[in-house]
């Protein structure tokens, strides 16, 4: 099963993951011609999880677990908030 998992999702990785960057600044540029690269962050998706769990809640120190099928490296990741 991991195997065709990676056989199917590296055509999608080589034609369109690897551009992301470029891809999101152009059609940013589409709609706003005056939007530059630097304006663009691009962070690791659990971190982007973390954030929006951490960030929004009413603790000022928390510990968050992320549970995740997929992801870039690992699927559960621990951090500190």
């Amino acid at each position: 099963m991991g195997f065709r998992s990676f056989v199917t999702a590296m055509p999608v990785w080589l034609k369109e993951k690897l551009f992301q960057k470029g891809i999101l600044v152009y059609e940013l540029q589409m709609l706003a011609p005056e939007f530059t690269e630097e304006k663009l962050l691009l962070t690791e998706h659990h971190l982007s999880y973390a954030a929006s769990a951490f960030y929004p809640s009413p603790f000022e120190k928390a510990l968050i677990l992320i549970m995740d099928g997929v992801g870039e490296w690992a699927t559960p990741s621990v951090m500190l908030g």
